[in-house]
């Protein structure tokens, strides 16, 4: 059984908490008392591909018409999986999305100063 569940935006540094993993381990105790006695094998980390508005990419490469980019999910990425999954599918058979995409435009940071624009308008 894997358990998972915390998030920490610590740039690339993959480092583990212990403090964290502790507090997996109390919480699947709580909710898991027959899980007292099981074996840890493995703690790891790992790296979720995030943008700075939190919104994926989706859509079609500017500069290449055979690439489509479906990325940038962050944590929430199996849970939007199924819908972007469609999307993407619609994109590439050159289908009408089922849904609006302008604001998951692949090519939506033509500079880093809009960049910057965009965080500064999300942490106010």
């Amino acid at each position: 059984m894997r358990i998972g569940g915390t998030l920490e935006l610590a740039g690339l540094d993959r480092a583990i908490s212990q403090r964290r993993v502790e507090g997996i381990r109390r919480t699947v105790r709580a909710y898991l008392p027959a899980m007292e006695s099981a074996e840890t094998l493995e703690v790891w980390s790992g790296l979720r591909p995030c943008t700075p508005d939190g919104l994926p990419f989706i859509g079609r490469a500017p500069s290449y018409r055979n690439l489509s980019i479906c990325c940038g999910h962050g944590h929430i990425g199996l849970g939007l999986a199924p819908a972007t999954g469609k999307l993407t599918a619609q994109i590439i058979a050159g289908q009408q999305p089922d849904s609006e995409l302008t604001r998951l435009r692949v090519d939506r940071y033509d500079s880093r100063m809009k960049i910057r624009q965009v965080i500064a308008a999300n942490s106010g």
